[in-house]
C-alpha cells in the first residue's frame, strides 16, 4: 500500500483530535512524532505534544519545542487548543495505525499475531491487577485464526484501549477499589458493528468489520460503560 492509500484512511476529525492522538502516542508507546503547530495568531512551533489538559474547560496542550540549536529540547508551552488553527504531523506513516485507527499497520511491520496480542493483553491486565489487587483476565475468544492484517491491528489497539482506559481509573484509589471488587473479564470480538456488551462482570468488546472497513469503539464508549458498571 502506497503512502497516500495509507494516509487516506485517516478520519478528518479536525486539529484538536489531531492534537489528542499524539498525546496518546506519547503517553503509550513511547516518543511522539514531530509536530508542528500553527496557531490563528500567525505564529508556528514545532516539537512534540506530551500531554492535554482534562476536558473540563478551555483545554490546553502541554508542548515541548524543538529548537535545532539546542542539544536538548528544553521549553515548555502551554497552548490553548481554541488558539491552534491547523497541526501538521511529520513523517505521519511512522505513526499511521494510531491515527488511522488500526485500519493499516506501519509501513513494513506485520500485523502483530493472534498470540502476541494475547500475551500483550495479559501482560498489561498484570501489570493493572497487580496495582488494584484485583483478578481482571482477557482473552480472544471472537477473534478468528485466520483474522486478516487489519483487523488483527484494530484488536491490538482495542485491547491498547482498554488498558488505558483502566489505568486510568487505576489512577485514584477508589477507582483501584471498584475494581479490585467488582473484576472484570474482557473478551474481544470481531463484529459487523463496533460495540461494548456487559453481562454480569463480562464485557465484550467487538471490532466492527464490514467491506474493507474496520472500526473499533471509542475510548469515551469505553469509559462510560466501565463507569457504569463500576457504579452499579
Amino acid at each position: 500500500m502506497g503512502t497516500l492509500s495509507q494516509l487516506a484512511t485517516i478520519e478528518n476529525l479536525g486539529a484538536l483530535a489531531a492534537l489528542e492522538k499524539l498525546a496518546e502516542i506519547f503517553a503509550e508507546t513511547g516518543p511522539a512524532p514531530f509536530a508542528t503547530l500553527f496557531l490563528k495568531s500567525g505564529l508556528s512551533m514545532r516539537g512534540q505534544v506530551l500531554a492535554l489538559s482534562a476536558d473540563a474547560g478551555p483545554r490546553s496542550a502541554l508542548f515541548l519545542i524543538h529548537d535545532p540549536k539546542a542539544r536538548e529540547p528544553a521549553d515548555l508551552t502551554y497552548v490553548l487548543c481554541d488558539e491552534v488553527a491547523a497541526v501538521t504531523i511529520h513523517n505521519a506513516v511512522a505513526v499511521v495505525d494510531a491515527l488511522s485507527d488500526g485500519r493499516v499497520g506501519k509501513p513494513g511491520d506485520p500485523a502483530p499475531a493472534r498470540g502476541e496480542i494475547a500475551r500483550t493483553l495479559k501482560s498489561m491486565l498484570d501489570e493493572l491487577n497487580e496495582i488494584c489487587s484485583s483478578d481482571m483476565t482477557g482473552g480472544l475468544d471472537g477473534v478468528p485464526e485466520d483474522s486478516p492484517p487489519e483487523v488483527l491491528n484494530a484488536v491490538a489497539l482495542a485491547a491498547r484501549d482498554v488498558y488505558a482506559t483502566l489505568k486510568k481509573v487505576a489512577a485514584e484509589e477508589l477507582g483501584r477499589q471498584a475494581l479490585r471488587e467488582k473484576g472484570f473479564q474482557f473478551t474481544f470480538r470481531v463484529a459487523q458493528e463496533p460495540q461494548i456488551n456487559v453481562n454480569s462482570s463480562q464485557f465484550e468488546v467487538s471490532v466492527g468489520v464490514q467491506g474493507g472497513r474496520v472500526d473499533r469503539v471509542s475510548r469515551d464508549s469505553l469509559r462510560v460503560n466501565i463507569e457504569e458498571f463500576l457504579a452499579t
